[in-house]
């Protein structure tokens, strides 16, 4: 335990803006929304908000840059990985204490798709700790937070497999590399901004073109990449499957099949109102009850609300405004467009201004 660092754990902390390339052109929305000036689609199209696991290029190298950064001084920062390392329990709570392996136990990335992404499958928590030798899979969601319309193409995301997808059709248009036969397999569903989309490890997707998308996920950041040629680029075999062999990263798709009305239900969440109090709305849109890696409330906030209690760490994204945080010993304001993490030995949180503030908690433990 380092106690000179545990003094950190009773405030919450606003994470430094780390943009990361992608292969996929993006970012102009993502430069709006984080009032990044002249706003521009390019390659550096994602933002880790608020990340404790190393950032995996596109050519499959693990790079240190994933790992997000706090100002813990005037003139001072830690990265916020060595900072839960130096005293687990002061800052991720007893309950997560020795779980996470040294991470947050939920983080949160934004990006924004001028194009559609690559046809994409994560790991399950089975095939992350059989294959990978790491301790989590990644689950994600997505919340559009605001959409565009490119080449005349309405927002949209590949999800799931239809019925009558098999393994043996699917590798067999996959070695062809048959990309339109791939994309015939997945339903196509239109998205707005305000939906919440759940992804759960092993189900194939891709993100279409003009999301401003803000996704949570379990900490982990393999991405197994499911076409050959994307966006002008050959992939070579490593930067498809990690080295770890095309016959692995198949046996990651999970081959269940969804009817229209099936994915629908299962993947785009219902959004539950759970306190209403003066001109603030609590709105739960994934529940414990939808997946056991992670919980997200929406707070539609107008002038002040104490956030609910958690048994725990948990972490914020300003979606929408700016919001000044209120805490024991002092007060932040965070703006839109930035994450926090906040310790568990915080306590009540309150929070003032008026937009939209995210919050997300830890997998279920």
């Amino acid at each position: 335990m380092n106690k000179e660092l545990s003094i950190y754990s009773l405030e919450p902390h606003i994470t430094s803006l780390n943009r990361v390339k992608r292969l996929y052109r993006g970012g102009k929305l993502l430069d709006y929304w984080q009032k990044i000036f002249p706003a521009a689609d390019n390659y550096k199209s994602e933002e880790f908000l608020i990340s404790t696991i190393r950032y995996i290029g596109n050519d499959g190298a693990i790079k240190e840059n994933g790992i997000s950064t706090i100002d813990v001084s005037y003139n001072e920062s830690i990265n916020l990985k060595d900072l839960i390392s130096s005293d687990e329990e002061s800052f991720l709570g007893k309950r997560y204490a020795s779980q996470t392996y040294g991470n947050c136990g939920v983080l949160a990335r934004a990006g924004d798709s001028a194009m559609r992404l690559i046809l994409q499958v994560h790991p399950d928590d089975i095939a992350a700790k059989s294959y990978l030798n790491i301790p989590f899979g990644k689950t994600e969601a997505w919340y559009i937070l605001n959409t565009r319309i490119i080449d005349n193409i309405d927002p949209y995301i590949y999800l799931g497999f239809k019925p009558g997808v098999t393994r043996t059709l699917w590798q067999s248009l996959f070695k062809e590399q048959n990309v339109e036969g791939m994309l015939n397999c997945l339903h196509k569903i239109p998205v707005k901004a305000g939906d919440t989309i759940l992804v759960e490890a092993g189900m194939p997707h891709a993100m279409g073109s003009g999301c401003l998308f803000l996704e949570i996920h379990e900490p982990c950041d393999y991405t197994f990449r499911l076409e050959r040629q994307y966006n002008g680029h050959q992939l070579s075999d490593n930067s498809m499957h990690y080295g770890f062999g095309f016959s692995m990263m198949l046996d990651l798709l999970h081959y269940d099949t969804y009817t229209k009305e099936d994915i629908l239900k299962k993947c785009i969440m219902t959004k539950v109102v759970i306190d209403q109090m003066n001109d603030n709305k609590l709105v739960q849109v994934i529940s414990y009850k939808n997946t056991d890696k992670f919980s997200i409330m929406v707070l539609d906030l107008s002038g002040v609300y104490e956030l609910p209690k958690f048994d725990g760490h948990y972490i914020l994204v300003a979606s929408c405004g700016d919001t000044k945080l209120v805490y024991k010993n002092g007060c932040k304001v965070v703006p839109q467009g930035r994450g926090v993490f906040v310790p568990a030995n915080v306590g009540k949180l309150r929070a003032e201004g008026n937009g939209e503030l995210i919050i997300a908690y830890p997998f279920l433990s």
